[in-house]
């Protein structure tokens, strides 16, 4: 099958989940057989085009931004490498090729679209709400609405199949877009977890003795981050033998380095800035237990499931499609948005009980495999393009 995948950005522009997911599905497609072309925005440092594991990926002349569409030049080059081999079906990340159909090509090319869907801007608004209300939220929530009204659900409505990656978004889309159930098919984020599985970490190592209370995370205030500081010195009174660590980088960085020096925890909060996704699993395995203290509305994080993978007892929030994953109390913990008392007392859980966080971790671990490894995603995807296809 010849796939034509539309991504706003790819890791080359930001290592954000979207991204990274969009190359993993390539990788594992281009692995199954079929050819995959990526057509994106303007590669940093100005590359045209490069190979990566057989999937070929065409950098146009584009901003490369996850606020617009991608415009003329992505059709030009859609209808360039089209008219050497015609594409079976094209596969859109978010609205990236929304102007394929606001355009008219799809009904001159006639080729199926397929659109995944990561969130929706109702979601995105109810994330910016549970930072709590200020003025400074207020353009970015106008632009949620006007992103709706002026590109999503003319899209959403003129794709022939909808993939959404939670048991959530599956509940919303439908009644957002005005749209049939049946053209929405729920087909979960996959990982490769023979990379993330349990194993031996040089990382540890450089904490003798200590618990590492792991979070990866863009740093921004939706996050959560904020909250699981103010948990973590609360946790560390009862178990001294706990260190947390926070790996990412973002503008709320500085605001949580002031935070934890105020708290007087400076010495137990190590802030390990950017870690490339292939180093990832070294921090998982470092990790006594994994946090996600988020207030955003997700869609499905592959932090979630990288770290499951890896067997770890994950801690996160009750929000968005983080509850798709995990059963609380069999395979994670679950925990109220923004309630740093609940933290508390499940971060406490697991430090005390120790056959619960050997429980939650292998039933983690089995959970991934059995649901969401890249293998699954892969063959519930082209049967989404098939179906799209035969109309």
């Amino acid at each position: 099958m010849r796939v034509c995948m539309f991504a706003m950005m790819m890791p080359a522009h930001v290592a954000g989940g979207m991204e990274i997911h969009t190359l993993e599905l390539c990788r594992g497609l281009a692995s199954a057989g079929h050819h995959v072309s990526v057509i994106t925005g303007r590669h940093p440092n100005g590359i045209e085009y490069e190979n990566v594991e057989g999937v070929g990926i065409h950098y146009v002349d584009v901003k490369a931004t996850s606020k617009k569409p991608m415009g003329g030049k992505a059709l030009e080059k859609l209808g360039e490498m089209n008219s050497e081999r015609e594409f079976d079906v094209i596969h859109s990340q978010s609205f990236a090729a929304y102007h394929y159909i606001s355009s008219g090509l799809k009904d001159k090319l006639g080729i199926p679209i397929v659109t995944t869907l990561h969130g929706t801007s109702r979601g995105e608004i109810r994330s910016n709400l549970n930072q709590g209300l200020s003025l400074t939220l207020l353009p970015k929530m106008l632009f949620h609405i006007y992103n709706q009204k002026r590109y999503s659900e003319r899209f959403v409505r003129g794709c022939d199949a909808v993939i959404s990656i939670s048991k959530e978004l599956t509940e919303n889309i439908p009644r957002e877009f005005k749209i049939t159930e049946k053209k929405v098919k729920t087909i979960y984020n996959g990982i490769d977890t023979e990379k993330f599985k349990p194993a031996d970490s040089e990382v540890k190592s450089k904490y003798p003795g200590k618990r590492i209370l792991l979070a990866v995370s863009v740093l921004h205030r939706q996050k959560g981050v904020q909250y699981l500081i103010k948990a973590f010195r609360k946790v560390h009174e009862r178990h001294g033998d706990t260190h947390l660590m926070i790996v990412g980088e973002g503008p709320y960085r500085e605001r949580l380095e002031q935070m934890a020096r105020e708290f007087g925890l400076s010495d137990l909060v190590s802030f390990a800035g950017k870690v490339p996704n292939n180093d990832l699993w070294k921090y998982y395995n470092a990790a006594y237990a994994f946090i996600i203290p988020t207030v955003r509305v997700e869609g499905l994080p592959l932090i979630e499931l990288e770290s499951m993978s890896c067997g770890k007892p994950v801690v996160a929030s009750d929000i968005g499609g983080i509850p798709t994953v995990i059963e609380d109390g069999v395979n994670g913990l679950l925990v109220e948005p923004g309630n740093v008392d609940m933290l508390v007392d499940r971060i406490s859980r697991v430090l005390e009980d120790r056959g619960l966080a050997s429980r939650l971790g292998e039933n983690a671990r089995e959970t991934i495999v059995d649901g969401f490894s890249r293998e699954k995603m892969v063959e519930d995807t082209v049967r989404a393009y098939e179906e799209a296809i035969s109309g």
